[in-house]
């Protein structure tokens, strides 16, 4: 392999990851909104879905990233107290979206939902993190032997499991205010309608 391919796959690499970013950042948003819409039998409305996660680009990131440090240091402290942070924060996204929580606030939200429902809400994280991994890995094994067309599929089969995942994250919000705090369709109404986007 040439350096200039090396070269030309890992700027290429970058620039993928980089759209994937934002591609996650606005599809989260729109797919957590849409997601709460169709449980109160809502159209679905894919346009008003993407200027929603459009409105709230910064405030997703800005949650994101806040996940994503405390996660990473989680990890950094020997592997299980990453695992304990990834659970706690896995309503943070729908917390913002649904409820309009920013920043900490959002982070703080999703750890009180899941106390007491920890090893409910790890499982379900952990048995869609493999299926979503599986589908990643059939998507990508032709092109083991090619880096760059490799990331090209790879940013495509992340495309394919990101509203799969975001989905799974809503589930988990919606089902445990609904253990918690006896969460109606009402409650879930009033929310979406205060938070307009």
């Amino acid at each position: 392999m040439s350096t200039g391919t090396a070269v030309g796959g890992a700027l290429a690499a970058i620039v993928l990851a980089f759209v994937s970013i934002l591609m996650w950042t606005i599809l989260t948003g729109a797919i957590t909104r849409a997601a709460a819409g169709t449980f109160l039998r809502r159209d679905l409305e894919i346009g008003e879905s993407y200027r929603y996660g459009l409105a709230r680009f910064w405030s997703i990131v800005l949650v994101g990233v806040l996940c994503a440090l405390a996660i990473a240091v989680g990890f950094i402290l020997l592997i299980i107290p990453g695992f304990i942070v990834l659970t706690f924060l896995a309503c943070s996204i729908p917390a913002l979206v649904i409820e309009g929580k920013r920043g900490r606030e959002a982070l703080r939200r999703s750890w009180d939902l899941v106390r007491g429902h920890g090893w409910h809400v790890f499982g379900t994280i952990i048995v869609a993190a493999i299926l979503n991994g599986l589908v990643n890995g059939v998507l990508t094994a032709p092109f083991a032997d090619n880096y760059a067309a490799r990331s090209i599929v790879a940013a495509i089969a992340s495309a394919i499991t990101m509203p799969y995942m975001a989905l799974v994250g809503v589930f988990i919000y919606l089902d445990l205010r609904v253990r918690r705090e006896r969460y109606s369709a009402a409650d879930l109404e009033r929310d979406l309608s205060s938070n307009p986007g």
